[in-house]
């Protein structure tokens, strides 16, 4: 398929539009294989004018760098104040994590996700914002999902089992 220049199509629609050839004999003129293309320009030009005889662009678009992800919330300018306070949550957080982790494990070592999970649910309980809490314990969010939704189906469970049997 032969491609054609937008002036080239300019010139053959007004060549058809001042009357003076029509499709076959504007084909033959300018040695072009089908009349089809000279109709698909009229009728562009008809509908969109110049715009509808410019080249477009076909197939798949390529994939742009810049990609419709939301934004990252910026977070607002904290006066000195609050830097201080969220300086001393996080702090606070820290600390309350060494007593947690003694109760779930004796040994200093690596704390399963499983249990990780639940601490982070017990300072979830404590009243500790979640985003905090996933930062110092080191887990991702949708590990911490994933486990407290086992832990809760798994109390639904025993709590259905228990009463399903009459005492």
């Amino acid at each position: 398929m032969a491609k054609y220049s937008e002036e080239f199509k300019i010139k053959l629609v007004t060549e058809y539009l001042n009357g003076n050839l029509g499709y076959k004999s504007l084909a033959k003129k300018y040695n072009m294989p089908s009349q089809t293309p000279i109709q698909d320009w009229i009728r562009a030009y008809k509908t969109k004018g110049i715009e509808g005889l410019k080249p477009r662009l076909k197939g798949r678009p390529s994939m742009s760098k810049n990609t419709n992800k939301p934004k990252k919330k910026e977070e607002k300018k904290l006066t000195r104040e609050e830097e201080l306070e969220r300086e001393n949550e996080l702090l606070r957080l820290e600390n309350s994590l060494p007593k947690k982790n003694e109760s779930f494990s004796r040994e200093s070592g690596c704390l399963p996700r499983k249990a990780q999970a639940k601490v982070a649910f017990e300072l979830k309980e404590e009243g500790f914002r979640l985003k905090d809490i996933l930062l110092v314990v080191g887990i991702p969010e949708a590990t911490y999902h994933y486990h407290v939704r086992k832990i809760i189906y798994g109390l639904v469970y025993l709590l259905f089992f228990v009463l399903s049997f009459p005492l």
